[in-house]
């Protein structure tokens, strides 16, 4: 069972690299494979992944996760929806980074940005931002969902 399923990713990355793909079939991979780079680099980055290099100095929300997943998922669709319009329609990528950064500054450690706590201070960062951080996140899954479904509703009114 293990060798057929492996055989079948294996196919399907040859197809990928050698156009074979669907337009649908490639978003879907490049919207994939973006998703899980995405939060593996936001994961580590924050410390929400556990790694010898970085240690968060507070911890992570319980929210955190869910979170961190959730905007993974749209940072993934986002970038498929793009890449599935690319011969028709050109979207901005503005959305994407906007979001993308919102949710990465909203599971980090406040007090492990050094440009935050320079800014503002260690005891401000641990009062004030920390306690925003889930709505901060939830503000970057909102604003990514609502530019999501406005893509993909110009995409089915043939807008492109």
């Amino acid at each position: 069972m293990q060798g057929r399923w492996l055989r079948w990713w294996v196919q399907r990355l040859r197809l990928l690299w050698t156009g074979g793909w669907t337009p649908l079939e490639r978003a879907v991979g490049v919207g994939a494979v973006t998703a899980l780079g995405f939060g593996v680099v936001v994961g580590v980055v924050t410390g929400a992944i556990d790694t010898p290099w970085l240690e968060r100095q507070t911890p992570a929300f319980t929210v955190d996760y869910p979170i961190w997943a959730a905007n993974a998922l749209l940072v993934g669709a986002l970038i498929g929806v793009s890449v599935y319009a690319a011969g028709r329609r050109q979207f901005s990528d503005a959305p994407i980074y906007a979001g993308g950064l919102l949710s990465a500054f909203a599971i980090a450690c406040p007090l492990c940005n050094g440009l935050l706590v320079a800014v503002i201070g260690a005891g401000a960062a641990a009062s004030v931002i920390d306690p925003l951080r889930p709505w901060l996140g939830a503000a970057a899954a909102v604003f990514m969902a609502v530019m999501l479904y406005r893509r993909v509703q110009t995409l089915r009114r043939g807008a492109c």
